[in-house]
């Protein structure tokens, strides 16, 4: 007997308006599956974290876990954040062997105690390559103490010249701070105010790096085939080229979203301000906050003089960045799955699917990104680019070993949190459908530039070839797993997903779409009866229904030559130049068939599919066609030195522009342009 699994999961309400005796409630998201009539829920009143709301509302002032008014902008705010950091100093630690005992007042649990006790343990074992004074902290380093003065700011600096003190010169220090932090304060008060208030941490000589946990979103996928990003041509957050776009593009760089309502009908407001310098307002806009000096706007007016942050001056390293493995992740990277934790929540427009391979495939784009140079500027101040591409660290690495953990919910209460979590253990050691793919290809003996396998989206834990057979075979068992045709398209071999949105839609009026890819070809397609005398000789047609004459000015006039193409040779391919000594260079490629044996991975050598074997190849010096070879019988042709120099006036070391085809009964077949 088959049960159902109770359902639950909790959404935040985005309205609720009561009218004639009916009330109306939206949700925030779209629940995971349609609710129906039957379903039961629980209403909750929700609580906008204000002193008012839980003494009037609730009646829970006592139990408020904020404050009534706020201390910022005071010297209250000052004495607050001292004290959160107390006072131990560097000498206040007696350390014997790995041991580290503090000195200093039995009281003190400040944050200065713990940081410092570390940096004391890390000295003790020897040394590190790198230490954090703290991470994420932006609740803390917004807080002011006058009108544009952060104790905590000032309190990080000193704590850094501390640690880098203990640590010495080998130790690269720094402070994490949030992707919504790194960049400047904002306050939303109405003020105006834009501070780069975290400057004159970057600055200090006792920082060696920047350091951001980069969460930023890469993608606002959603359900349907008409939101915003699929009607633009993105195939979804598996598709690497679409998560790059959006690494300095779309969501924090080029729009926001003002609301939730905003984010729920897609309205995007544009990042602009009126100086001139959208990027203060952008965090994905590293380039610019990097390379630009920072003017703070007390009141929203630019002051006169640049903050301590000298432009370029130190790389940027993502200490923490990463994707859940829930569907859409990459929509929301630092939300997390906890059902023991106030802050769980499913990324924007998640249906809480399971999803390992978007974990991989943001990590890929990120890293893949920022690798090229093209998009990462060098530096002018030290030795390097922007971002250290080699200091990325993917969140999260549990110590704890796999299996065990998740396996062992009876010692850890947080097995649950790995099925949608953030965790690579378990997952690190994967393969990429595409890589995999691309390695059984490599095994056929087709070079990397043959291929492209970049919309192959999906991962496994391992393939095993338990039996004697063909690359192609193995690569038809995982077509069939996971769902992709191989097609050819512009010289390669192109691998695509099944399922992706339609490029055309094909009607009874048009059944073939100009530029569509493909075609169905039915037993409605009827072949005309041309015979090897007609290739060449126009025909005047008329098309239409065969209950009409054949001059009913209803039917389509069409007139046509036939060409024969479909039996001339097709393409040459793998072309390929050696250059040998004395100047000589060896020309080489690979022949093609259209005969249906061809189709055979086994064979050595497809069949000719011809009376004779032969090719012509141009020789192209610029637009200019400088030689044509004729009546080759073999895929290949040594152009010697002589050669080059009666065409070119001199050998030839740069590319080679050249032309080749097959040759048939009806002459030249389809032309390789190839430059070599």
């Amino acid at each position: 007997m088959g049960h159902r699994r109770q359902y639950r999961r909790r959404a935040e309400v985005a309205s609720h308006t009561l009218a004639s005796g009916t009330a109306t409630i939206t949700q925030m998201e779209a629940s995971v599956r349609p609710i129906v009539p039957g379903d039961a829920f629980a209403i909750t009143a929700g609580c906008d974290k204000r002193h008012a709301t839980c003494r009037d509302r609730f009646g829970n002032a006592l139990n408020f876990r904020g404050f009534a008014g706020t201390v910022d902008k005071t010297a209250a705010a000052g004495t607050q954040v001292a004290s959160f950091f107390g006072t131990a100093a560097p000498g206040q630690f007696a350390v014997s062997s790995t041991t580290v005992s503090f000195t200093g007042s039995p009281s003190d649990w400040g944050l200065r105690r713990m940081i410092l006790h570390y940096a004391h343990l890390c000295a003790a074992a020897g040394g590190v390559d790198a230490f954090l004074i703290g991470t994420e902290m932006r609740g803390l380093t917004h807080i002011r103490s006058g009108a544009s003065t952060y104790p905590a700011v000032i309190a990080f600096v000193q704590l850094a010249a501390d640690v880098s003190t203990i640590l010495g010169p080998a130790t690269k220090v720094s402070y994490a701070a949030d992707w919504s932090e790194y960049f400047g304060h904002q306050p939303a008060d109405g003020s105006g105010d834009v501070f780069f208030h975290l400057d004159p941490l970057w600055a200090s000589p006792n920082i060696d790096f920047v350091a951001i946990d980069n969460y930023l979103p890469l993608s606002d996928w959603r359900d349907g085939d008409d939101h915003l990003d699929a009607l633009a041509g993105w195939h979804g957050p598996h598709q690497t080229a679409y998560l790059q776009a959006n690494i300095e593009g779309g969501e924090g760089y080029d729009w926001f979203y003002a609301s939730s309502a905003d984010r729920i009908s897609q309205t995007r407001t544009a990042i602009t301000d009126g100086a001139g310098k959208p990027w203060v307002f952008r965090p994905k806009d590293l380039r610019n906050w990097w390379g630009q000096p920072h003017f703070n706007r007390p009141g929203g007016v630019e002051s006169g003089g640049p903050t301590a942050w000298v432009p370029g001056s130190k790389p940027i390293r993502f200490t923490e960045a990463g994707a859940p493995c829930v569907d859409r992740g990459t929509n929301q990277p630092n939300v997390f799955v906890d059902p023991k934790s106030s802050e769980s929540l499913l990324p924007h427009f998640s249906r809480g699917w399971p999803d390992e391979f978007i974990q991989r495939r943001y990590a890929g784009a990120l890293i893949g990104y920022w690798a090229n140079p093209a998009n990462n500027p060098s530096a002018s101040l030290y030795s390097g680019r922007m971002i250290e591409t080699a200091e990325i660290a993917l969140w999260t690495w549990d110590a704890r070993p796999f299996p065990a953990f998740p396996a062992r919910s009876d010692v850890w209460s947080d097995a649950e949190n790995w099925r949608l979590g953030h965790w690579l253990t378990g997952r690190a050691g994967a393969t990429g459908l595409a890589e995999l793919v691309a390695e059984l290809c490599a095994r056929a003996g087709l070079a990397a530039s043959d291929l492209d396998v970049t919309d192959l989206a999906g991962s496994l834990p391992g393939f095993a070839v338990n039996a004697i057979e063909s690359p192609r075979a193995s690569i038809e068992t995982l077509a069939r797993l996971f769902g992709f045709d191989a097609f050819e398209a512009e010289g390669k071999i192109r691998f695509q997903m099944r399922g992706q949105r339609p490029v055309a839609t094909i009607t009874l009026d048009n059944p073939a779409t100009a530029g569509a890819r493909v075609v169905v070809l039915d037993g409605g397609v009827k072949p005309l009866p041309i015979g090897s005398a007609d290739y060449g000789a126009p025909w005047n047609w008329r098309i239409g229904a065969s209950s009409k004459p054949a001059g009913d000015p209803a039917n389509l006039a069409v007139s046509f030559a036939p060409s024969a193409r479909g039996l001339r040779p097709w393409q040459p391919c793998h072309a390929r130049r050696v250059n040998l000594p004395g100047g000589d260079i060896v020309l080489s490629w690979t022949r093609r068939t259209r005969a249906f044996a061809g189709d055979n991975w086994a064979l050595t050598e497809v069949p000719l599919g011809e009376a004779a074997e032969g090719y012509e190849i141009d020789i192209l010096n610029g637009a200019v066609m400088v030689r044509t070879v004729s009546g080759l019988t073999s895929p290949a042709f040594t152009y010697t030195a002589a050669m080059q120099v009666a065409d070119f006036g001199a050998p030839v070391s740069a590319p080679l522009a050249l032309s080749i085809a097959q040759t048939g009964a009806l002459g030249r077949g389809a032309i390789l342009d190839v430059t070599l």
